[in-house]
């Protein structure tokens, strides 16, 4: 095994960069149902799909971006070597 410390900070790096868009889809996921929901109540799918969607899809992207920002946050915090 390879105990290169660089190694392994770009092997976090790669799992957070393949988990980037989990967010996004779990929440537009949840937007679609609620509109199915709020479409079956009101009878007017046409209307609730697209808005529960674009609205999941809202989240989901501010959830993403403020993920990686804390991220970030970790990652400079930890950088005490010059």
């Amino acid at each position: 095994m390879n105990e290169d410390p660089n190694f392994r900070e770009e092997e976090e790096k790669q799992a957070r960069s393949d988990d980037e868009g989990d967010l996004l889809a779990i929440a537009m996921c949840i937007g679609i149902s609620i509109g199915v929901a709020l479409g079956a109540v009101t009878h007017n799918y046409g209307l609730w799909i697209p808005v529960g969607t674009s609205i999941g899809a809202t989240v989901g992207a501010l959830l993403d971006v403020f993920r990686g920002k804390d991220e970030k946050d970790d990652d400079e915090e930890g950088n005490d070597e010059p």
